[in-house]
């Protein structure tokens, strides 16, 4: 029996979460798919060419659903579409996750600031 395919999928890498961002999700207001959904596109790069069903594939749901989470995370305003020109001249869309970084870095300075109020209050 082969197990070339088999292999081929333990090899896969994984999703990392940063533990961080696990405690903050629930003030991003969205659920815990689309959230994983956040993660696999994090653990890709900031700048994922935006390819519905390459991405379809990859986590192995239909299209709709992608978009449903595409959607989502740009109401949110967590992702963002950007269109740019390659070197080539063609035009490209790609996602960008510059605004879930800002809201994840503006979670981090809040929760400093509010540890050094604490220990202020304390003396």
């Amino acid at each position: 029996m082969k197990y070339g395919k088999l292999v081929d999928i333990v090899k896969q890498k994984n999703i990392v979460i940063p533990i961080y961002i696990y405690k903050i999700f629930s003030k991003f207001d969205i659920d815990l798919e689309t959230f994983i959904f956040l993660m696999y596109l994090s653990n890709k790069g900031n700048k994922l060419p935006f390819d519905v069903l390459m991405l379809s594939e990859e986590l192995s749901c239909d299209m709709k659903t992608i978009m449903k989470y595409v959607s989502t995370l740009q109401e949110k305003k967590l992702i963002e579409l950007k269109v740019t020109k390659n070197e080539k001249n063609i035009i490209e869309e790609y996602i960008s996750l510059d605004f879930f970084y800002e809201k994840v870095a503006m979670n981090l300075v809040e929760d400093i600031n509010d540890k050094k109020e604490d220990a202020t209050t304390i003396f």
